[in-house]
């Protein structure tokens, strides 16, 4: 499993940075790439899963949004909630006063074996290999290529995955790339997200 190396702001006794590592950004997998991996793998047809996937989402949504946990084969899923502002008077709060802070998901002791029996060691990334990538005019067109073979056009989030840099970088050069006299893409909004395409 590659991995980067990034410094937080927290420190330790003697005043340096403790260091933290998280997966290589960008290094993602799409919910139609799984299908395509079950439907080689299993006696599941090229569709199906991202079919039941659909109808898993939207049954789970409606159970999360009554308040209840749901339990699956990989893990829980419930509702996070929140006040809205800090308050120290029970009595006082109202359903006015509760919002919605997102969707926690524990995973079963079973599946994140399964994970880690999965892995086949760990692979330090790079980071300096981004900033040679930003100027490597060869890859950057090959990242463009591939993203537009597979949807006919580029976004951020597919330049990334083709490319391994971050989601913010990817689309500020795509923007540089889509902008001025010389530029080789053009940009068009595609419901809310934009789209690069070869002029």
């Amino acid at each position: 499993m590659p991995f980067v190396v990034y410094s937080s702001p927290k420190k330790n006794e003697q005043g340096e940075n403790l260091q933290y590592v998280m997966p290589v950004p960008g290094n993602k997998v799409t919910l139609d790439e799984i299908d395509a991996i079950c439907a080689e793998q299993s006696m599941l047809r090229k569709g199906e899963l991202t079919q039941a996937f659909t109808a898993f989402a939207e049954a789970v949504g409606r159970l999360l949004a009554d308040g209840k946990r749901v339990e699956t084969k990989i893990g829980t899923f419930m509702p996070q909630l929140k006040l809205r502002q800090p308050m120290t008077d029970a009595e006082s709060i109202d359903a006015g006063d509760v919002r919605l802070a997102g969707i926690g998901f524990e995973p079963k002791k079973e599946f994140v074996e399964s994970v880690r029996s999965h892995t086949r060691g760990f692979r330090k990334f790079d980071v300096s290999q981004t900033a040679d990538r930003l100027h490597d005019e060869t890859f950057i067109n090959k990242a463009i290529q591939q993203c537009i073979e597979k949807e006919g056009y580029v976004t951020a989030k597919l330049f990334c995955y083709y490319t391994g840099i971050s989601i913010s970088t990817g689309r500020r050069l795509l923007e540089s790339l889509s902008t001025g006299e010389n530029a080789s893409l053009m940009r068009r909004m595609m419901g809310t997200t934009w789209v690069y395409e070869r002029k």
